[in-house]
């Protein structure tokens, strides 16, 4: 019955005595010596264990240590534990024992303590695995998912051009960003003029996805489209995404687009950017000093820049970018810039992914 009765005393702790060691000098110093190392069962009463729990426990706290029938232990003793925290212990009782004795009982009292370590938190982490190639057309653009597709990694779709009185159609499997479906510019339509229409799209992969993406758009005239693979440490929080649009109404060399709502952007989310734009110029344009502001937050270098360019239809182009979030909670809705190279005026759409 003995044996059987260790099964309970699933740790283990050391005992330790006081001894007298000569100093050498006709004197003596009482040091504590290691007796033995057993099994034994820290009980705690309630309240104890809550603190415990809490990493609150304080010394003189009492708490019942239960050793193997036979321990040798005094009340003069005290013992070291390692769980359920470091402790170490001062014995004050000794309990009456039964006629056949399975456990030893004694009432300690907590001299020291020290909390276990709280495990380091590790922010999750969204990362671009793949960036997309980007697909042309008017009222019909079909990008192709790029490689990197796995499941619970994210697809990310945005799309834009022009008019703005097109209608972007959400493709089948997929899900629009809140607050990204926009329009905006300025001028009367036409080849490098007129106002823009941008959106932005979602999906959770399963890891069965593979070739191009028809996105209808109704009323299109110049449009394009690219999609990109994400992946976040710890899954993605999809109820918790966000987005909001604004307009570059100018039509020079300084982009800037102010979204219309806070994103509560916050360190470890990704905020990503699409505008479209109405001009792509002969030759091309080129984009630089991308840049995100949203008060209240911070952000990392910008990434994933791309300026997309088509002549179908009256000309457009497509520039995005991200921008990893290293500080928040944002105030204030993010505002977006840029220097082309030709005038340009158009769409832009802010949409938050947010790691689980």
């Amino acid at each position: 019955m003995r044996a059987d009765a260790t099964v309970f005393l699933p740790d283990t702790c050391t005992i330790q005595r006081q001894a007298k060691v000569d100093d050498g000098m006709g004197g003596f110093t009482v040091t504590w010596q290691d007796i033995a190392t057993v099994a034994c069962r820290l009980d705690l009463p309630r309240a104890v264990s809550e603190a415990l729990v809490a990493e609150q426990l304080t010394s003189g706290a009492t708490l019942l240590l239960v050793l193997p029938a036979g321990t040798d232990i005094g009340a003069a003793d005290r013992v070291q534990m390692t769980k359920p925290q470091p402790l170490t212990l001062e014995v004050q009782t000794i309990l009456p024992r039964a006629t056949y004795e399975i456990h030893r009982a004694v009432a300690c009292k907590v001299l020291a303590w020290a909390a276990t370590p709280a495990s380091p938190s590790v922010a999750p982490t969204i990362t671009l695995i793949t960036a997309g190639t980007v697909a042309a057309g008017s009222t019909l653009v079909s990008p192709s998912y790029p490689a990197g597709v796995a499941t619970n990694r994210l697809a990310v779709m945005r799309v834009g051009g022009k008019p703005d009185t097109e209608t972007i159609s959400t493709p089948g499997g997929w899900t629009p960003f809140p607050g990204t479906d926009g329009a905006g510019g300025t001028g009367a339509q036409g080849i490098d003029t007129g106002p823009m229409h941008v959106a932005m799209f979602y999906r959770v992969l399963d890891g069965s996805e593979s070739g191009a993406v028809a996105v209808s758009i109704p009323g299109g005239n110049s449009n394009l489209a690219v999609i990109d693979i994400y992946e976040a440490s710890s899954g993605f929080d999809t109820p918790a995404f966000a987005g909001t649009t604004g307009a570059d109404a100018a039509h020079d060399l300084a982009w800037s687009a102010a979204g219309a709502t806070d994103l509560g952007l916050a360190a470890g989310d990704r905020l990503l950017v699409v505008s479209a734009c109405t001009s792509n110029a002969a030759g091309g344009v080129g984009i630089t000093s991308r840049a995100v502001t949203a008060t209240g937050s911070t952000f990392g270098a910008v990434a994933n820049q791309h300026a997309f360019q088509t002549n179908t239809g009256n000309d457009s182009l497509l520039d995005t970018c991200d921008f990893p979030v290293t500080g928040g909670p944002s105030s204030a809705a993010p505002v977006y810039s840029s220097t082309h190279d030709a005038s340009n005026s158009g769409a832009t759409a802010l949409a938050k992914l947010v790691a689980a």
